[in-house]
């Protein structure tokens, strides 16, 4: 089953729009980028799920993201709020 209409989750949204911001598209990508840059194995499956919001990633995987394509302070307190909250703040930093 394909989910090219599906939207992905909020989180999945950031994770898709940081990536994108340093021309990385795709969950496969992201995986084999996020692999090639720290040398920790990452599952192009399982980023797939993260980004649609059908599994939760762990800390460790956050870590890595941020490590590999080297957040800004502003990028890490955005991805850090929707991973805790599952929702973003609007431009003003309100609900």
């Amino acid at each position: 089953m394909s989910r090219k209409n599906e939207p992905y989750c909020e989180l999945g949204k950031v994770l898709d729009a940081l990536a994108r911001s340093r021309d990385v598209r795709g969950p496969y990508n992201i995986a084999y980028y996020l692999s090639d840059i720290t040398g920790r194995k990452v599952s192009g499956q399982l980023v797939s799920k993260y980004l649609y919001g059908e599994s939760v990633p762990k800390q460790m995987f956050m870590k890595t993201f941020a490590e590999a394509f080297e957040l800004t302070p502003r990028e890490l307190q955005e991805l850090a709020w929707v991973y805790t909250y599952g929702f973003r703040l609007d431009t003003e930093g309100r609900v």
